[in-house]
């Protein structure tokens, strides 16, 4: 159950490695990734059952960010492993949104209409941008319609169709009889006691719709009288009437017994000593007399540079965000080669292209393309390459086009997405690797937009820039004219690179120097990409023309 709260910025993600923590020694396999370590807990705690039930969830108060995407991810992995594993999996998702709105979001219009939906159902708020039914619908399908891409699929539950139907109204019936029991529980966790008339339950009053009412009778079956705060009250049957719901650390216990729930993570908040999950487990010993599932904490996630995650607000990341910038199996490779305990930060910077040579690593390493640095890196690697691919694996290895070298085509067709997935036809075996160069060159332009250093952004010049041009001295005319020259007879790249120190040898001229007069000439920079890859992708003719200008 996700609800996160940025405390602080934390470290750099550490990904996958030989002495990474994603993996322990295992006896038989000799490395056990942790899906598959709480896949095996599951699995011996459920051997009796035919099918799994792994639950994750939250409540839509906001945009759903990707710090909220970490548990629903850690279900998915750990869903897949119970399904390698020979079993059958349910995963069903959980959506809050018969909650009370409690925070006005400030990223949407019409703040005062929505401030008089404070202590009203969530579902039943309006989405005041005019494209939903209600606030809580838009929250939930503007992130449900990105993980079908990320390969997850769970079974949504809309707790306000399950409450306002009376769905759970045996089990709110046992819970109220058990409201003695329950309140001794919660009073341990408690700094101030529960009232000996306390009940577990929240009513939304039929007159104002808000939640501030309290239970003054119930009949120890199905009718409950309620008194508000705006002066209503009445007696109802939660068995015809759906109005009521129980408090969060009584409903997710209930919801437990009643969904069979086998798994289900938690954030710090959750699992910390004295959170949800400590009294939850106590609940449903005592009331349904069953365990609780099987579950562990997972750590909080942030934006390199201490952004913080914080839905009411609305200045999140959202998935959205992060399939701009990253291919959807790269996005399960963070994840799936991060433990769930490990803090880390999404980045956007020049991280983004090491983490596509790390990914494209370890595909390599999963194909038998590179050799890992032993035994155990190469289990560890294949295993994290598995639970990261989007569906099955591909059969042979597919092209992999380097992000760094995505960039710097792209730039020199100007940002043409077709132009530049051409450019890597040649390499194509399969209509796949042309969908995914495609891709990486649609995520490379985005984080050139939008992200990238401006190191890393050029635009090639028709001719050198008339200052530029104006500086250079005779000798570093001529160190440039035969660096054209050499372009238009050398087909090596080594070979090109090779010659241009020899020709700043020759014209006596510092290489650091003629490089610096190069990249200026070329594209009004001092640095750029490798300058011999560089002109050999520009090519001699477009070389030849902007040197041209140097007479």
């Amino acid at each position: 159950m996700s609800a996160q709260t940025k405390k602080e910025a934390p470290p750099p993600p550490r990904r996958a490695s030989s002495s990474s923590t994603e993996t322990t020694p295992d006896e038989q396999t000799g490395v056990l990734h942790w899906a598959d370590q709480a896949a095996r807990v599951v699995l011996e705690r459920s051997k009796d059952k035919e099918e799994v039930v792994v639950s994750s969830g939250i409540t839509p108060s906001g945009t759903v960010h990707v710090g909220n995407f970490r548990e629903v991810i850690t279900v998915d992995l750990v869903a897949r492993a119970i399904r390698d594993a020979g079993k059958q999996v349910r995963f069903i998702y959980s959506w809050d949104d018969y909650d009370p709105l409690r925070k006005v979001p400030k990223n949407l219009p019409k703040q005062d209409l929505l401030k008089t939906y404070l202590g009203k159902p969530i579902s039943e708020t309006p989405d005041t941008t005019g494209t939903y039914r209600s606030f809580a619908e838009r929250n939930e399908k503007e992130f449900e319609q990105y993980l079908p891409l990320l390969g997850i699929q769970p079974q949504f539950i809309y707790q306000h169709e399950r409450y306002t139907s009376c769905a759970y109204a045996p089990h709110i019936r046992e819970a109220l009889r058990a409201r003695h029991a329950i309140r001794t529980i919660l009073n341990a966790f408690r700094k101030e006691p529960l009232p000996q008339d306390w009940f577990p339950l929240s009513i939304f009053c039929e007159a104002c719709k808000t939640n501030k009412t309290r239970v003054v009778n119930y009949d120890e079956e199905y009718a409950v009288t309620y008194t508000c705060d705006c002066g209503h009250t009445n007696t109802f049957d939660f068995r015809t009437t759906g109005i009521c719901k129980l408090p969060w650390r009584v409903d997710w216990p209930m919801r437990w017994h009643a969904e069979g729930v086998d798994f289900e993570p938690g954030g710090k908040d959750h699992f910390t000593a004295g959170g949800s999950y400590d009294s939850a487990s106590q609940i449903i010993r005592t009331v349904w007399s069953e365990e609780p599932p099987y579950g562990f904490m997972y750590e909080w996630i942030a934006i390199k540079g201490g952004g913080e995650f914080a839905s009411s607000s609305g200045n999140v990341l959202t998935l959205h965000d992060l399939l701009a910038v990253y291919e959807p199996p790269i996005i399960r490779y963070l994840f799936a080669g991060t433990r769930p305990g490990a803090k880390f930060n999404i980045s956007f910077d020049l991280d983004v292209i090491k983490i596509y040579e790390d990914f494209d690593r370890c595909e390599r390493i999963y194909y038998g393309a590179q050799e890992a640095k032993n035994e155990k890196e190469a289990k560890n690697m294949k295993r994290i390459y598995e639970l990261s691919c989007v569906n099955t694996p591909a059969k042979t290895l597919p092209f992999q086009p380097p992000f760094r070298h995505v960039t710097t085509v792209l730039q020199l067709y100007e940002g043409d997405i077709e132009k530049t997935t051409n450019h890597f036809q040649d390499s194509f075996k399969t209509d796949q690797d042309r969908e995914r160069t495609r891709l990486r060159v649609q995520c490379a332009k985005n984080w050139l937009e939008r992200h990238a250093p401006e190191s890393m952004r050029f635009s090639v010049q028709n001719s050198p820039p008339p200052d530029v041009l104006a500086s250079l001295t005779p000798a570093q005319k001529a160190a440039l004219k035969r660096v054209a020259a050499l372009v238009s007879t050398s087909s090596a790249e080594e070979e090109i690179h090779k010659g241009i120190y020899e020709i700043a040898k020759e014209e006596n001229i510092p290489p650091r120097e003629l490089f610096q007069k190069a990249y200026l000439c070329l594209i009004g920079k001092e640095r750029g990409p490798r300058l011999a890859s560089f002109l050999k992708l520009l090519g001699p003719e477009r070389v030849q023309n902007i040197f041209s200008h140097l007479s």
